[in-house]
């Protein structure tokens, strides 16, 4: 299972979903050695961390039938989701309720109904199957079916979301697919219902199927995987043991070297290869410039790698708005909307990407991906 990118990719950072589900693990299995108090705390912690478990926690209580530790998380969770400035209050899940979807759909269901030569049972067809609502519980449906498919399970993960993907694999390893079939058909109920409603928070949000939405998921899917394998394993010889020990360890030297060597290679754009450089450069020169323009805001590097340049988190600035950016760190000024602007001015640094650059700019340093394309361009105005 160590082998697993699912496992790979957000066990090796530190990340709100990832310090969540392990609290909500720790909460279950607290919650199974009957020690309430410790695992309503555990719950109540998990739903601080990351927004999704706010939704998926009673969920596994309901499956638990545990009503009043159910009372206690939901009242915590709406008393936080009442936040203003909640996240999964922000989040539009009925965005496709808004007056200009709702045009559209009228529109739509028009059109089918003329094309039924305006017969009333072609209007009433049209308004029970393309109406808002009809439209968003699709929309939910597919996204949610989406995370249980067998390639973005074991073969691709998300082509379309290239930030959490390893190349030529999934989630799972790819060997694990029998296993995982055996595990889910002889694994526990309630292992099953964990897995079935994991994906419903990561089917309400955006950039679907996305891992790190759906990583509860990968506990009952573990679990599935060893399952299947101690079943496998008590149903075949010895012969067929050894066979098994080499598949693993195939497919673990597999996982490894497509994650830290391909993934390297072929998702380099994705893994902020030569911003350690930019920082560098920047802490050096920076006197030299009235101000440095970055796109989106990774202040986060200049604070892990600038300290000794006096980027230090009290002169962070942050802009006030829904959830909060850091809009600025001393001289650097993020939240650009270009990656490199059409017009430049004087004593000011541009941090850009691509290779598109205005045409009296100057560059004046470069960072490099690992197969030695420029990943970061520095530029100034002649």
């Amino acid at each position: 299972i160590l082998t697993s990118p699912w496992y790979l990719l957000f066990t090796r950072t530190a990340r709100e979903a990832t310090l969540g589900l392990a609290l909500v693990v720790w909460g279950l299995y607290f919650h199974d050695k009957k020690n309430f108090k410790l695992s309503t705390l555990l719950f109540i912690l998990s739903g601080f961390t990351y927004s999704a478990y706010r939704l998926l926690v009673p969920l596994l209580l309901l499956g638990k039938k545990s009503f009043k530790t159910l009372m206690i998380v939901l009242i915590v969770f709406g008393i936080l989701t009442m936040d203003s400035g909640s996240r999964l209050r922000a989040a539009n899940v009925i965005n496709s309720f808004s007056p200009k979807t709702s045009l559209q759909v009228q529109l739509e269901s028009n059109e089918i109904g003329q094309a039924t030569n305006n017969s009333p049972a072609g209007w009433v067809m049209a308004r029970a199957y393309h109406n808002k609502y009809a439209i968003k519980i699709r929309e939910y449906s597919e996204g949610y079916l989406k995370h249980f498919d067998v390639s973005y399970l074991f073969t691709i993960a998300n082509p379309e979301f290239e930030w959490y993907k390893v190349p030529s694999m999934g989630l799972l390893p790819l060997f694990a697919i029998i296993p995982f079939l055996l595990g889910l058909i002889k694994g526990p109920k309630f292992l099953i219902y964990f897995f079935l409603i994991s994906a419903i928070p990561a089917a309400l949000t955006i950039e679907i199927p996305n891992p790190i939405r759906h990583l509860a998921g990968f506990i009952p899917a573990a679990i599935f995987i060893l399952v299947g394998i101690k079943a496998i394993e008590e149903k075949t010889k010895r012969a067929s043991h050894l066979v098994l020990i080499l598949l693993l360890l195939f497919s673990s030297i597999f996982s490894y070297k497509q994650f830290f060597l391909n993934r390297e290679y072929q998702n380099q754009t994705y893994s902020n290869q030569g911003f350690k450089e930019v920082v560098d450069y920047i802490g050096q020169n920076q006197d030299k410039y009235d101000q440095v323009l970055l796109e989106g805001d990774p202040y986060i590097y200049f604070l892990f790698w600038g300290q000794k340049y006096g980027f230090t988190q009290d002169k962070i600035k942050t802009l006030d708005r829904q959830w909060g950016s850091v809009q600025s760190l001393g001289k650097l000024e993020f939240l650009s909307e270009e990656s490199c602007p059409k017009t430049i001015e004087n004593n000011i640094l541009y941090v850009c990407r691509g290779n598109v650059f205005p045409q009296d700019s100057t560059i004046v340093f470069r960072s490099f991906y690992n197969n030695l394309d420029p990943s970061y361009t520095l530029l100034v105005k002649k």
